[in-house]
């Protein structure tokens, strides 16, 4: 008896680098400037490598490409290179067909060999000699940009590469724009980005395919030991947002936990303003060891130490070395230093790691001279954190453990009468910020200059510094605790934008057409009324056009003389810079504003319900007692458009009268459900639309004989709109917001429940309700059972509903197929074995890399049953 057992190889134990390489794929795959995506893309090592386009451009080499190497974030087998004397890899049928025309973007990730020499070609489209021809290239630790314009060749050195690393590299032109038609992104995965631009006459070679690792037809100039992930070639040129945007998936947790401490040094949370002197990475100093401030003033520290030192967040050379003289400005009589610290409020931060060893005592930040009045300080004596005013008044505070990181603070305010200076320490990553007050008599010396991680001539500090700042004002207590607590590791998990609204300018803040540019208030085109405060005053709402219905035919009294001369009773009036259309109405009068068929090239998710949301208010000095607001769904076309009657299932908001409508826009809008599926019927039927009205019942008196003041706020209503949108409502633990709960949130909420108690538990600390926590960490989604807590239920109430694969066999003792369930975007392997030995699997026939078919269903038939027993399994892959 014959028996095929079939293995699902589950990919839910995943490496960490997973969930960041689909992030990152994602930016490639769907440019987040919402351009098309890639026309040629190979994101991961296979062989052969197809790659997005299919075997027509499929990614080859005169030898072997190499794919058993791990890619930037850890995952096995997933980037690729050359063999040994290897040519380089080509695109097969590309030849002038891509990297030739007005615009182009090539964007890819390659790590450097373990040696550096000589010149080797990353990326080239054309023959050196040809006219048409740029070339990226590593020159020894360079990495190098040659053009070749008509008979004209230049090299541009871009930035030195290291050995062994990951860089993203990026190229986009646009041939329209004459000079400087050429961007190149060039920057170590992770860390910082660097651009600039060059000018090209045409791009690549209209005869020639792209090559990868090496130049047409030799092996001397290929990458060899260097390797690729995810080269993407488009037809257009990339917006710089969308590359800054793959660029920022690379960041590591360092980078992120680093830009978050800094935003509360630069924009600290009381609002009141950022630092006047801010040094934080000693990296940027130049040659003569010199690093300028980038606050307010730029100020320049001088004879700085090594910089050698990592930073507390994990950044190298990102923190210095403190040593004696290491003052600001290099002169003690620096006019712009003179008021920094030395009135009546002032704060100072900084992050410093404690030396080996901490005996007598170390200087960290002070200003003023010890030996003299006006000196304030802030050190460390015999291992303890220690504050000083005026040589005399020191306060040691905390034993300090020695090779670690601390955040420290002092703010003053001589305003006061008694404890007019606050510090705050704590041990970074810590959720304890220690604090107390002590009494001072003055600030600083304003003729003498700051000095940090030393006294001049002596105390000089043996650790590391960083992320100095001061200000000259009282920071408060919050904003103080708010930097420390960016120090804790309790980062937040990847964010995931959407789902989108389907409704264009739905927070009106686009204009287009304005009769007079950049006004706060116009005039709806195509509306009536007579107010003169927008007299004249035009502009069109992007996306949305104006409607009406005026059965007392009110606007036929607005002329100049009539009784509604100069009347705000039927005013549209577009407010962009506040995202407001206001609506008025009286006796009638039907104000609207409509957007037509707004599924237009949109797929809607019959499996899904949409909230239709809209935040509307009243401006209470209007009568609303007999005013009915409306926004709604429509279908059909012309007056059927507005008709209020043609309203989708479900989509229909009524407020009447609006007298109970919010005065104000609360962020609590009034909202119903629809269900994609009704939705979807709309859309069969013709185009759909979505519109918003106001229609006011009472009567104008006098009308239209008069006497009628026009302006009567007792004779007609106002309502303001903030907000229209359409927005798929996702199931809880759909975290990558597809609109299913799939095997790739399985995947992710695996992976954060490793961690996710620990960093919940660190905002509970903090202060942080439930809810909070779980929002700061971007776990919502995953959040299953709705208890405002991830946890290992949730995991489980994911891995019940989760997609699986659902593999099937059947057989007729001949012959057998197998049958799995697919995901868009995946590719799958089947291998099999005749025992369970890891190392005995090996793919089956040349069934490899098979895409997931359109109809979710993937199959492979007719197998021959000729062995009493074999073991398969399904691979999924990216």
């Amino acid at each position: 008896m014959r028996k095929y057992i079939i293995l699902l190889i589950a990919t839910l134990i995943a490496a960490s680098g997973y969930t960041e390489l689909s992030s990152y794929l994602d930016s490639v795959g769907s440019p987040s400037d919402g351009g098309a995506g890639p026309a040629l893309w190979y994101k991961i090592a296979r062989s052969p490598n197809d790659g997005s386009a299919g075997a027509s451009y499929t990614l080859t080499s005169s030898g072997t490409m190499t794919s058993l190497i791990a890619d930037y974030w850890g995952n096995t087998d997933s980037a690729f290179g050359l063999i040994d004397n290897s040519n380089p890899a080509g695109v097969a049928g590309s030849s002038g067909l891509f990297c030739s025309g007005t615009n182009g973007t090539v964007s890819f990730l390659v790590k450097t060999p373990d040696t550096l020499s000589g010149f080797k070609s990353v990326f080239n489209q054309g023959v050196y000699s040809d006219s048409t021809q740029f070339e990226l290239g590593l020159n020894g630790d360079t990495f190098r940009l040659g053009i070749q314009n008509g008979d004209t060749k230049s090299n541009v050195n871009l930035i030195t590469a290291a050995t062994g690393t990951w860089y993203y590299v990026c190229l986009r032109w646009d041939l329209s724009a004459g000079s400087d038609n050429l961007t190149w992104y060039c920057g170590e995965a992770g860390q910082s980005l660097s651009s600039g631009t060059v000018t090209i006459t045409t791009a690549g070679s209209v005869s020639n395919p792209i090559y990868f690792g090496g130049r047409k037809n030799t092996s001397y100039y290929s990458l060899i030991g260097g390797y690729f992930q995810s080269i993407a070639v488009y037809e257009r040129t990339l917006s710089d947002s969308a590359v800054q945007n793959q660029f920022a998936k690379l960041a590591s947790s360092s980078i992120l936990r680093l830009a978050a401490y800094e935003a509360t040094v630069e924009t600290p949370t009381d609002e009141g303003g950022g630092p006047v002197l801010y040094y934080s990475n000693a990296g940027t100093a130049d040659s003569n060891g010199h690093m300028f401030s980038t606050g307010s003033d730029n100020a320049v520290i001088y004879n700085m130490g090594d910089l050698t030192g990592t930073g507390a967040f994990g950044n190298p050379d990102y923190a210095v070395e403190g040593r004696i003289n290491m003052g600001i400005s290099g002169s003690s009589t620096s006019e712009n230093l003179i008021n920094h610290l030395a009135g009546d409020n002032g704060t100072v931060s900084l992050l410093f790691k404690t030396p080996t060893t901490m005996s007598g005592y170390q200087s960290l930040f002070n200003r003023g001279i010890y030996a003299q009045s006006q000196a304030l300080e802030i050190g460390i004596s015999d291992g303890k954190l220690r504050f000083i005013n005026n040589s005399t008044k020191i306060t040691d505070v905390g034993l300090l453990t020695a090779d670690t990181w601390y955040y420290v603070a002092l703010s003053f305010d001589l305003t006061k009468t008694s404890d007019d200076l606050t510090w705050f320490y704590g041990e970074f990553g810590s959720v304890t910020l220690n604090s107390g007050s002590i009494t001072i008599d003055n600030s600083a010396r304003p003729s003498t200059t700051i000095y940090i991680g030393g006294r001049t001539g002596s105390a000089g500090f043996g650790g590391l510094i960083q992320e100095v700042a001061t200000w000259d004002r009282t920071l408060s207590e919050q904003a103080i605790t708010d930097q420390f607590n960016q120090t804790l590791d309790a980062i937040p998990y990847p964010a995931v934008d959407g789902p989108e609204s389907l409704i264009v300018n739905g927070d009106f803040t686009q204009s287009a057409n304005e009769t007079v540019p950049d006004l706060s208030s116009y005039r709806v085109t195509g509306s009536n009324g007579d107010y003169p405060g927008n007299d004249g005053n035009y502009a069109d709402v992007v996306g949305w056009i104006h409607y009406n219905a005026d059965p007392n035919a009110l606007a036929s009294y607005t002329d100049l003389g009539e009784v509604l001369d100069g009347t705000d009773k039927l005013s549209t009036t577009f407010k962009p810079t506040l995202g407001r259309i206001y609506l008025s109405s009286s006796m009638d009068y039907r104000n609207g504003m409509i957007q037509t068929n707004i599924f237009n090239g949109v797929s809607i998710n019959p499996n899904l319900d949409y909230e239709l949301s809209v935040d509307v208010a009243q401006v209470s000095s209007k009568d609303h007692s007999q005013t009915t607001f409306t926004a709604t769904l429509t279908t059909g076309s012309g007056s059927a458009a507005t008709n209020i009657a043609n309203a989708v299932p479900g989509a229909l908001i009524q407020v009447s009268p609006t007298t109970g409508m919010p005065t104000a826009l609360l962020d609590t809008p009034y909202t119903v459900t629809v269900s994609g599926s009704d939705l979807v019927a709309a859309q069969s039927g013709g185009p759909v639309n979505v519109l918003f009205e106001s229609l006011n019942a009472e009567d104008i008196a006098n009308f239209p004989e008069g006497p009628i003041d026009p302006l009567n706020a007792d004779e007609m209503s106002q309502v303001f709109v903030g907000t229209v949108s359409l927005t798929a409502i996702l199931p809880a633990g759909d975290g990558n917001k597809d609109g299913v709960v799939g095997r790739d949130d399985l995947l992710s909420a695996q992976l954060y429940l490793a961690t996710a108690a620990d960093r919940q538990s660190q905002l509970y600390d903090l202060g942080y309700t439930a809810a909070e926590a779980l929002a700061y960490l971007n776990l919502e989604m995953y959040d299953m059972d709705a208890d405002n807590d991830f946890d290992a239920d949730d995991l489980a109430a994911m891995i019940a509903i989760a997609a699986p694969f659902n593999i099937q066999l059947s057989g007729n003792g001949t012959t057998f197929d197998i049958e799995w369930a697919s995901l868009p975007g995946k590719v799958y392997d089947l291998e099999s074995s005749a025992s369970l030995s890891p190392a005995a699997w090996t793919p089956y026939a040349d069934y490899t890399n098979i895409a997931a078919d359109v109809s979710g269903t993937n199959s492979v038939t007719d197998l021959p049953a000729s062995e009493l027993s074999r073991f398969f399994k399904v691979i999924e892959k990216d």
